[in-house]
């Protein structure tokens, strides 16, 4: 019985989709670079906006400028979408397989890590302060959370941001395994389980008191990796990528809505909405999802160039820019530039702005080119096969 016109026009769109997933699969996407850099910018700029106390924390539009926290959400939301892609789809040979991915995460994090954490705790080490190994043994969202404030180890220099590193070491020392051990079914089950009840410990957090920990403790973010995990999944099943496709723009407008609503509104305990922190995975899911869509607006407007090369030094960008932040604030803001603006500080710190965006874009860029690049060269010697 020959196929009809129907069943041959069916065959000829799911092989055209099969093709498609293949090549999405296969492909280094600009957008994901332009994404992590719009994620860095965020952040920077909720850290930045605090200069001087021009920008409150009471009225709603101050709110808003200094909600550039949600820049970290989109982190966890890409880095487990490619974190789980590429185990995924590496061969399942055993100690290999654990191997090369270690080694590679290792090359990329440690030496940057490390090497700005020993200046901090060399030259600024705060006497008396809190232990030091919360941050060298990468667990300073957990010593965060205990103390239910921010960890003090250092004077004149900022490292409480390495707190969401952390996290992603911890979340790295578990997936992997995971993903090695579970059938993709089970791996589904469990990120849908993260979206369940990492918002519920959140929340258990945020109405004991601890605003700090319902932030950072590390359960309390695994439903934006579980969500980055539930794509790279459904990227890999070309069904439920459209699915995803479909449901991308409308779920990603109104958990924008929900999320800028609750940044601005929400009752809040120290500088974190929680309302913020429950959409968070559907917000940033659906915009990277709408960043893989062929031709979208989106996805060209992620690839911009200026966007593609902070995504690629987004890392020290990350890891350099609070560090530096409390010294450009004593140095340029204060010595400098209240003082030439006649102490109008809002203007002052409107010429703050950009002068610290791009001390910090050079300082990154350099460390890139001399230092992290150097060192990720070696990851030749560690090659998914």
């Amino acid at each position: 019985m020959e196929p009809t016109r129907q069943q041959m026009s069916e065959a000829d769109t799911d092989a055209a989709d099969a093709a498609q997933q293949h090549n999405l699969q296969g492909r280094h996407f600009s957008a994901l670079d332009g994404f992590r850099g719009v994620a860095v910018l965020l952040v920077m700029l909720s850290h930045f906006v605090k200069t001087g106390g021009v920008i409150g924390d009471e009225q709603p539009w101050h709110l808003l400028l200094r909600g550039g926290f949600v820049g970290v959400d989109m982190f966890f939301v890409l880095s487990g979408f490619l974190i789980t892609g590429i185990l995924l789809d590496s061969p399942k040979s055993g100690a290999r397989y654990f191997k090369t991915f270690y080694m590679r995460r290792f090359l990329r994090i440690f030496p940057l890590y490390y090497g700005v954490l020993g200046v901090a705790l060399g030259c600024c080490r705060h006497p008396g302060g809190d232990s030091p190994w919360w941050f060298v043994g990468f667990a300073s969202n957990l010593g965060d959370a205990y103390h239910g404030r921010w960890l003090h180890v250092t004077d004149g220099v900022s490292i409480a941001h390495f707190w969401s590193l952390a996290v992603e070491e911890q979340f790295y020392l578990i997936w992997p395994l995971l993903v090695y051990l579970l059938p993709t079914r089970r791996l589904v089950q469990v990120s849908l389980a993260l979206l369940i009840i990492a918002p519920l410990s959140g929340v258990l957090f945020f109405l004991a008191g601890n605003g700090l920990g319902s932030y950072v403790f590390t359960l309390n973010r695994f439903h934006t990796l579980g969500m980055g995990a539930l794509l790279a999944v459904a990227l890999r099943h070309p069904a439920s990528w459209q699915r995803c496709q479909a449901w991308a723009l409308p779920l990603g407008a109104l958990t924008g809505v929900l999320t800028t609503v609750g940044i601005m509104y929400a009752p809040r305990s120290g500088f974190c909405s929680a309302a913020a922190a429950l959409w968070a995975p559907y917000l940033w899911g659906s915009v990277l999802v709408l960043s893989l869509l062929p031709g979208s607006v989106l996805a060209s407007w992620l690839s911009a160039r200026v966007l593609v090369f902070i995504g690629k030094i987004s890392f020290g960008l990350y890891v350099y820019h609070s560090f530096f932040e409390n010294w450009a604030r004593q140095h340029i803001y204060e010595a400098w530039l209240v003082p030439a603006m006649a102490g109008e500080r809002a203007t002052a710190l409107l010429v703050f702005l950009p002068l610290a965006y791009g001390l910090s874009i050079a300082l990154a860029y350099l460390s890139w080119r001399y230092f992290e690049k150097p060192i990720l060269s070696l990851n030749r010697h560690f090659q998914y096969r």
